[in-house]
């Protein structure tokens, strides 16, 4: 370190780079369902993940690019050695609607199904489950609420 400054001035002296959509979009691996059906559906909300990385990054979001890697790592920035496990995305469905008929509801089908419409995080694994939604409005909706309340509302070691 003392022989060579210059080369250990940027790991240890300059200010980490800023979150970018990009960086964070492409953080994730993402796993796709192997049912023709389940991917069509998965698709699209993709798209929507991407999106809504750009409207965080240019501030059009209640929630910001760091609120969604904390959501999903617990992590406050990214470090230099990267995250290990590797950050990955599943996707959670809704219940087929012929499995959902409302005579038939008992509390666990409904407590499973609000479940479903927010993401969801294992940090463990940094595993991010995004909801499988049919518009990007519902999918904006849905991450901002649950990041929204986790990062705001819960106790910093929760």
């Amino acid at each position: 370190v003392q022989l060579f400054p210059s080369v250990f001035f940027g790991v240890f002296c300059e200010a980490t780079q800023p979150l970018k959509a990009e960086m964070l979009g492409q953080l994730f691996t993402i796993n796709f369902s192997e049912q023709e059906e389940k991917l069509n559906k998965e698709t699209p909300v993709v798209t929507f993940w991407r999106h809504l990385l750009l409207e965080c990054e240019v501030g059009r979001s209640s929630i910001s690019l760091q609120d969604i890697l904390h959501f999903a790592t617990r992590a406050d920035k990214l470090p230099d050695a990267g995250l290990s496990p590797p950050p990955s995305i599943s996707f959670l469905h809704h219940p087929a609607s012929s499995q959902v008929r409302l005579e038939e509801q008992n509390e666990k089908k409904v407590e499973w199904w609000v479940e479903a419409l927010f993401p969801q995080s294992k940090p463990l694994s940094n595993n991010l489950i995004l909801p499988v939604t049919s518009t990007y409005k519902a999918f904006k909706s849905s991450m901002e609420q649950a990041i929204s309340h986790y990062v705001h509302l819960l106790p910093l070691d929760a």
